[in-house]
C-alpha cells in the first residue's frame, strides 16, 4: 500500500480494523470480529448554544469552532490512547472508545475531564458557553462489523448490547457524570456506585484527580502491510482530494452552502456475537449506490439509540448544480427502503457550513459543522418510519417540485412551534 493510502487509513480508520486487516491480501474482506473490554460514549454538551452564537461570525466563527473541536478531541485522544484505548467512531461532538479491562475507567474519566476544564480556561470561544462531557459506559463483548461491498463502498459500525447500554448511560447522566451498565458495575467496589433512576445503571464516582498511566502515546499504527480493501472505507471524494494535495496530510476545510441529509436505519438487532446483519447491510448498500450515483458523500455512520445514522452530503467535497434536487431523490428512494425489519426515515436542511476533517493527527474524520447539520439530526429524529422531513428553508427552494405537507414541532435548540415539511 503507499504512503499517501497508510496515512489516510491509519487516520480515518480505528486501530481495531487496521489490526484486522494487517498483513491480509486484497481479497480479504472483514464482515465481522469482537473486543473485549469497556465501550466508553463521551458526549460533549454546549456545542449547540457555541455553534449559534459561532455562526453569526461566520467563516471566522466556523474556523474557531472547528479548532476548538481539534484541540478537544486531540486532548481525548491522548487520554484514550495513554489506557491503550481506541477511538472507534465519531459522532459529531461525541467519540465512541474502546478501552481494555485493564483501564482504570474512573481515573480515565477524571483525565478526559481534567483535559475539558483546561480547555474551557484558556480557550475564548468557551468563556460564554463552556463545554461539558457526559458519558455512558458498559463492558463485555464490542460487535465490530463492515456494511458494504468491496464494489460501492464499505463502512465500519460497531453493535451489541454494549452500544445502547453505554448510550443510554450517556443520557442519563448529567454534567460530568459517568453512568455505567451493570454489566460493568462488577469490576467497581459498590461504594463507588450509586443507583439512578434507571434499572441496571449506575453512577460511577469520579476522583478529583487523576492517576495518568505512565506509558509513551504511541503514534499511529503502521498499514503497510495492510490490502487495497482499506480504501473502500474512505469516501471516494475524499481520496480524490488527497491524491490532488501535494502535502498530503489533509483534506482543505472550506465554508461553503451543502445539503445535509441524515438517514436513521433501525434494522433487527445485531449482537455482538453475530455476523448476521442482513438487513441493516441491505439497506447501507442501496444507500451507497444511491448517493454516489448522484455524485455525493456517505460521511459516516455511526450508533443512534437503538438505530444507525447515515450523515450523507451534497455538495461537500463535490459541487452540483442539482445537489438539491438530487438530495430529494435520494431521501425520496431512501426513505421507500422502510420495511419491517429495517425501519428507514430521514432529515434534510441545507445551509453554509464549515467543512474539513475534524480528531487528532491519529484518528479523525471528514465532517461538516454548523446550525444545518444540527437541524437536519433533529428533523431524522422527529420523522416517522418511512418519510422525509425537511426545514422551511430547504422546502422554499423544491416546493414547486414536490407535493409537500406543513407539520409542526417542537425542535430543541429551534423554537416550540417551527413549521417543518414532510415529503408526501
Amino acid at each position: 500500500m503507499a504512503q499517501s493510502t497508510t496515512r489516510v487509513a491509519t487516520r480515518y480508520l480505528p486501530n481495531a480494523l487496521i489490526d484486522w486487516y494487517a498483513g491480509k491480501g486484497d481479497s480479504a474482506l472483514h464482515r465481522h470480529s469482537q473486543l473485549a473490554g469497556y465501550l466508553l460514549f463521551v458526549d460533549a454538551s454546549g456545542f449547540t448554544a457555541l455553534t449559534a452564537r459561532l455562526a453569526a461570525r461566520g467563516i471566522e466563527g466556523a474556523e474557531l469552532l472547528t479548532n476548538f473541536l481539534n484541540r478537544m478531541f486531540s486532548s481525548l485522544d491522548d487520554v484514550v490512547v495513554q489506557w491503550n484505548g481506541d477511538i472507534l467512531k465519531f459522532a459529531g461532538d461525541a467519540i465512541w472508545c474502546y478501552l481494555p479491562d485493564s483501564c482504570d475507567l474512573p481515573h480515565c474519566y477524571r483525565q478526559m475531564l481534567n483535559q475539558i476544564d483546561s480547555l474551557n480556561q484558556t480557550e475564548e470561544i468557551c468563556r460564554e458557553n463552556p463545554i461539558t462531557l457526559h458519558a455512558g459506559a458498559a463492558a463485555g463483548m464490542i460487535g465490530l462489523i463492515s456494511l458494504g461491498s468491496q464494489s460501492t463502498r464499505l463502512e465500519f459500525e460497531i453493535v451489541g448490547d454494549s452500544v445502547m447500554q453505554a448510550y443510554q448511560g450517556a443520557e442519563i447522566a448529567e454534567s460530568n457524570e459517568l453512568v455505567i451498565h451493570e454489566s460493568a458495575a462488577g469490576s467497581f467496589p459498590a461504594a463507588a456506585l450509586s443507583p439512578t433512576e434507571d434499572a441496571g445503571y449506575h453512577y460511577l464516582a469520579i476522583p478529583d484527580s487523576a492517576e495518568i498511566p505512565q506509558r509513551r502515546i504511541a503514534e499511529a499504527r503502521d498499514a503497510s502491510t495492510c490490502p487495497q480493501t482499506l480504501k473502500k472505507y474512505i469516501p471516494e471524494a475524499i481520496n480524490q482530494r488527497l491524491k490532488e494535495s501535494q502535502e498530503l496530510q489533509a483534506v482543505s476545510s472550506e465554508h461553503r452552502r451543502v445539503t445535509v441529509l441524515f438517514v436513521s436505519v433501525k434494522a433487527e438487532a445485531v449482537s455482538a456475537d453475530d455476523s448476521s446483519n442482513t438487513p441493516l447491510n441491505d439497506v447501507a448498500n442501496e444507500v451507497f449506490r444511491l448517493v454516489s450515483e448522484r455524485g455525493a458523500t456517505v460521511a459516516r455512520v455511526d450508533p443512534f439509540g437503538t438505530s444507525h445514522k447515515f450523515l450523507i452530503l451534497f455538495g461537500a467535497l463535490v459541487k452540483n448544480v442539482n445537489d438539491d434536487p438530487n438530495a430529494l431523490q435520494v431521501a425520496r428512494e431512501i426513505a421507500a427502503l422502510n420495511q419491517a425489519d429495517a425501519v428507514v426515515k430521514a432529515g434534510l436542511t441545507s445551509g453554509y457550513v464549515y467543512c474539513g476533517e475534524v480528531g487528532s493527527e491519529r484518528r479523525r474524520e471528514y465532517t461538516i459543522i454548523g446550525e444545518a447539520v444540527n437541524l437536519a439530526a433533529r428533523l431524522m429524529s422527529k420523522a416517522a418510519a418511512g418519510t422525509v422531513l425537511m426545514d422551511e428553508k430547504f422546502a422554499s427552494g423544491v416546493r414547486t417540485l414536490y407535493q409537500l405537507t406543513e407539520l409542526r414541532f417542537a425542535l430543541k435548540g429551534v423554537g416550540d412551534n417551527v413549521p417543518v415539511y414532510r415529503l408526501d
